[in-house]
């Protein structure tokens, strides 16, 4: 039974809504700095918001630069597996009390392979 609130018609959706074009888009622009060791930082001020978001980008790493097939996928599972100074536990603990999370991927090039020791 519908509800008597609702007098609004239904929509009819084998009927397409009309077009319209898109507003333009503007993006922010990165401030850029500089490490000591040559990586680069690229920063996004966005306002007074308390959160931070961080991503790291190896590329001289991965599957293109492993001398064992599956050693840059398996390195990367194991980010979250600890170090010789914490173990996952304490990794996941201090990522928690931050609010933070750590995702890791690896991402493939086409035409490249992995070198093999066959």
């Amino acid at each position: 039974m519908p509800n008597t609130n609702q007098t609004q018609q239904m929509i009819n959706r084998a009927i397409a809504p009309d077009l319209k074009p898109f507003k333009p888009l503007t993006f922010l622009k990165p401030e850029l700095f500089v490490l000591q060791n040559g990586v680069k930082i690229y920063a996004f001020e966005a306002g007074e918001q308390a959160i931070a978001k961080i991503e790291c980008l190896f590329t001289n790493a991965g599957t293109c630069q492993q001398s064992q097939l599956l050693q840059a996928n398996y390195t990367n599972q194991q980010m979250r597996e600890g170090t010789k100074n914490h173990n996952a536990q304490t990794i996941a603990q201090k990522l928690d009390f931050c609010g933070a999370h750590m995702n890791s991927f690896r991402h493939h090039i086409r035409g490249k392979s992995a070198k093999s020791n066959d």
